[in-house]
């Protein structure tokens, strides 16, 4: 079955902004203080789902990618929404359940947890930082791969 979308189910709240650097659609992005996106850049860190979606409404494939400085199409998904997102090629096998955080470069990888340096008395905190589960089971090889996932 071919994949056309990037929303696979639920109601996003889509937007737009001018592209930081080139974007494909499914990417996680990352608001800009100057206003613009860009791919989430911070491996671990707190992500807002935030994804790049095709341009539909212009008869846009998901394939399709956005140059830095073009008005790039974008959705805020809510827990429960399906989202078409990429798999980094450098993730651990995936399986249906995994949870999912940012690779820092528009990619998910999978969840893993960050050592605590410091006895537990103090450090950061990230409550955003996994940002969906996996809803199938993907191997990466060696480039990125889309897969389906729910974001939490």
């Amino acid at each position: 079955m071919t994949v056309k979308n990037i929303v696979l189910k639920g109601d996003p709240i889509r937007k737009e902004r001018e592209a930081e650097e080139s974007i494909t659609p499914g990417e996680l992005l990352e608001l800009r203080s100057d206003g613009k996106v860009q791919k989430h850049s911070s491996e671990g860190e707190n992500a807002v789902p935030i994804f790049a979606v095709e341009e539909d409404f212009l008869g846009e494939a998901i394939d399709e990618s956005y140059d830095s400085g073009d008005r790039v199409q974008y959705a805020f998904f809510r827990p429960g929404d399906e989202v078409y997102a990429w798999l980094d090629d450098g993730s651990a096998e995936v399986n249906p359940g995994d949870f999912l955080m940012s690779k820092g470069d528009g990619t998910l990888t999978k969840f893993t947890a960050q050592e605590d340096t410091d006895g537990g008395t103090t450090g950061d905190i990230h409550p955003r930082r996994i940002v969906a589960i996996a809803l199938e089971n993907i191997n990466p090889g060696d480039s990125d791969e889309r897969i389906k996932v729910e974001v939490l």
